[in-house]
C-alpha cells in the first residue's frame, strides 16, 4: 500500500496555494497521513483501501493543519494515494465538492466508512489486476 507523506501533502498545499504552503501546525499534517495506517493491538483500524483514502481525506479536512486550502489539499492527497494504488474515486468534480463540504461540516458526526462508500472507489481501469 502506498500512503502520502507530510512533505507530499504540504506539497499539495502548496500547490492549491500558488507556490508557497500554508502550514498552521506541521504535527497535525503528520497526524493526518499517518492516520489510514493506525494498528492497534496489530490489528489495522482500517483493513481497505477506500477506508484507509477515507481516514486520510476524514483527518486533513478535519484536522485543519493548513491556514487555508484545507478541503483542496485533502482531495489532492486522497486522489493520488487511490490513482498509486490502481484505483480512482468515481465521483464527478460537483459531487467531489458537496462531500468534501459534508465532511467538513460534520467532523464529529460523519463515519469514515459513510466517506468510504461516498468515494465510489473502483479499480482504474489501465492498472494490471492485483
Amino acid at each position: 500500500m502506498i500512503y502520502p507523506t507530510a512533505e507530499q501533502a504540504i506539497a499539495f498545499n502548496a500547490r492549491h496555494l500558488g507556490g508557497q504552503a500554508a502550514v498552521r501546525d506541521a504535527g497535525l499534517v503528520q497526524s493526518a497521513v499517518a492516520r489510514p495506517q493506525t494498528v492497534t493491538f496489530g490489528v489495522e483500524a482500517y483493513t481497505t483501501l477506500p477506508e484507509k483514502a477515507a481516514a486520510l481525506l476524514h483527518s486533513l479536512i478535519c484536522n485543519h493543519p493548513f491556514v487555508d486550502a484545507n478541503k483542496r489539499t485533502a482531495w489532492a492527497a486522497t486522489e493520488i494515494m487511490l490513482i498509486a494504488n490502481g484505483h480512482v474515486s468515481g465521483l464527478t468534480n460537483d459531487e467531489a465538492f458537496d462531500l468534501l463540504i459534508q465532511i467538513a461540516t460534520s467532523c464529529s458526526e460523519i463515519e469514515t466508512k459513510e466517506i468510504a462508500e461516498a468515494l465510489r472507489v473502483t479499480r482504474w481501469p489501465d492498472c494490471p489486476s492485483d
